[in-house]
């Protein structure tokens, strides 16, 4: 399948905050990466301010579609596909910018916390409050230690530590 501009804008946009840093994001750096010119890019995006928040919104979209994939296609309740798919590499790769970009721009903080208060009440519906919050903070550590690039512990070690 064709990816659109606006994802491949994204994805340029990804890419230089992840192997580079924020500071060298830009919409000339972005169309040396996307090979989209400038105003294409505008088109999509008027401000950077509208490419953080795309790339803030998108982010919880993907992890949003990981989760109700799984949830249909394994048969799996919402905690558990929401675990999985904390694992999902996409998912990891966008989720290493969101620290960054929302540094850059605090007022993309709302974005993330809404999501994060839906995830808590759908996490906490099919368990206790403090198991639901258990579940995602050691979700979040594991995020956190990936953005930072700090070593995981063996996937199978993972995978036992949530199974209880």
């Amino acid at each position: 399948m064709k990816q659109s501009r606006r994802d491949l804008i994204l994805d340029a946009a990804e890419r230089i905050v992840e192997k580079e840093t924020i500071m060298n994001l830009s919409f000339d750096r972005i169309a040396g990466f996307s090979k989209i010119s400038k105003g294409g890019i505008l088109y999509h995006f008027p401000a950077k301010e509208d490419l953080l928040r795309g790339m803030v919104s998108r982010a919880i979209e993907t992890f949003d579609s990981t989760v109700s994939v799984l949830m249909k296609q394994r048969r799996l309740n919402f905690r558990e596909a929401y675990i999985l798919a904390s694992f999902n590499t996409k998912w990891a790769r966008m989720a290493k910018t969101l620290l960054p970009v929302v540094m850059s721009d605090m007022s993309l903080m709302g974005l993330l916390k809404e999501a994060y208060k839906k995830w808590n009440g759908l996490l906490g519906e099919q368990s206790s409050k403090a198991a639901a919050m258990k579940v995602r903070l050691m979700l979040d550590g594991l995020l956190y230690n990936q953005i930072l690039g700090l070593p995981l512990p063996p996937r199978n070690d993972l995978e036992q530590l949530f199974k209880r």
